[in-house]
């Protein structure tokens, strides 16, 4: 049975401030529809509100008015909390607590929206209220991408569209790095790339590419080696790909947070590392004096020859352990001094947030530019808030000193040699 259809929950205009009045003249003025919570399917209706001000006469619908054909929100976190029900559309609604299910889900346990779809669509099988697959898939991660935007300033309402609300917090920029301010004071910093997590470039947003992507030269062959698909194959070579390269990241190995992010357009940019650097060298609690980095070489290579005046405070350019050993260069061996600088630094931290946020790949390299960009901050913000803390330093169990040397040794009857009688 249908309940009382809910509306605006203020009796103000959230655009002029005006008196709001229900309106019941038609029947499009009341919206029956679907509420989805975590285990359940219940129907819902909502009433629209219009504004009296003869200057105004804007419409109100629960929780979004339409301005020149957009749905822009009008509910801050803590009042949607309040009317526990956030609508999409006219005809679909999330619970808050099944929005807030699904957000740890998803940067969790990594249960994409798609997946989150498919199975309510087998576990409600022959339900007609229920969205098809797609429909549900886009609903909810609208509603997610809203449930995120509101939640980082609960007490204020944010205008964002509600068909696309990434797009009102998110500005993307080459220049400018995604920034996660430290607390405390960051003595090293460790980079690493992360191609996986790329997107097409959009036509209008992105500008087409120009430049073949570096990568391994392709094996020559001979005319009587060619096959029938290898000109097929030639025109996919040739073919320029319209998707950009994947993410720089910049990890604290002390606290193990994120610093920064950027987005590159071509692989492993050095130019791009060094907006980056700069974007983060601009706090004044980030002075570090050791870079990581399993480039370590080229990169302090192009610093000292592009910018050898922009971080002064560097004075160890390291390779990680775990890419230390594929080095040719000196780099493969750390000097006395960066040893002695290194000896309790984590400098896989970089490796593991890159561990960490792969599990991601399926979900975010599918969005929009903008819904791309906030999903990769939200993660990064996620992961820096629920990080587990770890012991800073792991005794040897007693009794177990130099194990290696031990079984090495050889019995003493064949060390001694018997003295020859004379």
């Amino acid at each position: 049975m249908v309940k009382v259809a809910r509306a605006f929950p203020r009796r103000t205009c959230p655009s002029c401030s005006g008196s709001l009045v229900k309106t019941i003249t038609g029947p499009r003025d009341v919206s029956k529809g679907v509420l989805i919570g975590s285990e359940s399917l219940s129907k819902t209706s909502t009433r629209v509100s219009r504004c009296v001000r003869k200057g105004c006469r804007v419409y109100v619908r629960h929780n979004y008015m339409r301005i020149a054909g957009e749905k822009i929100n009008v509910l801050s976190f803590n009042q949607m909390k309040a009317a526990g029900v956030y609508f999409v559309t006219t005809k679909t609604a999330f619970t808050m607590s099944y929005l807030e299910l699904c957000y740890l889900r998803l940067l969790r346990a990594k249960t994409s929206p798609g997946q989150e779809a498919a199975v309510r669509v087998l576990l409600h099988q022959g339900h007609d209220d229920l969205p098809d697959h797609r429909t549900f898939r886009d609903c909810l991660l609208r509603a997610l991408e809203a449930y995120a935007v509101a939640k980082r300033t609960p007490d204020q309402v944010v205008s964002f569209n509600v068909d696309y609300p990434a797009k009102e917090v998110v500005r993307l920029s080459r220049s400018q790095p995604l920034l996660f301010h430290p607390m405390n004071g960051v003595r090293e910093v460790a980079m690493d790339g992360n191609f996986g997590l790329h997107r097409h470039l959009l036509p209008g947003v992105d500008p087409p590419r120009t430049k073949q992507l570096p990568g391994r030269p392709r094996k020559a062959l001979r005319e009587d080696e060619r096959s029938c698909s290898c000109a097929r194959k030639d025109s996919l070579h040739l073919a320029l790909p319209q998707r950009t390269a994947g993410w720089q990241f910049a990890v604290d190995p002390s606290s193990r947070k994120v610093l920064a992010a950027l987005e590159h357009k071509a692989s492993e940019s050095h130019g791009d590392k060094v907006r980056l650097l700069r974007g983060l060298f601009a706090d004044p609690q980030c002075v570090p004096d050791v870079l990581i980095h399993d480039d370590a070489c080229h990169l302090e290579a192009y610093v000292r020859k592009h910018h050898p005046d922009s971080f002064p405070s560097v004075k160890h350019f390291i390779v990680d352990a775990f890419h230390r050993r594929n080095h040719k260069c000196s780099k493969r061996e750390l000097t006395v001094s960066q040893k002695r600088r290194c000896n309790r630094v984590r400098t896989n931290m970089s490796e593991s947030f890159n561990a960490w946020i792969r599990a991601l790949n399926f979900f975010v390299n599918s969005l929009r530019p903008h819904s791309h960009a906030f999903w990769i901050e939200e993660a990064c913000l996620f992961y820096n808030t629920n990080l587990a803390p770890l012991p800073t330093f792991v005794a040897r169990p007693r009794g177990r000193r130099n194990v290696k040397a031990r079984m090495m040794k050889k019995p003493a009857a064949i060390r001694k040699r018997p003295s020859s009688r004379r």
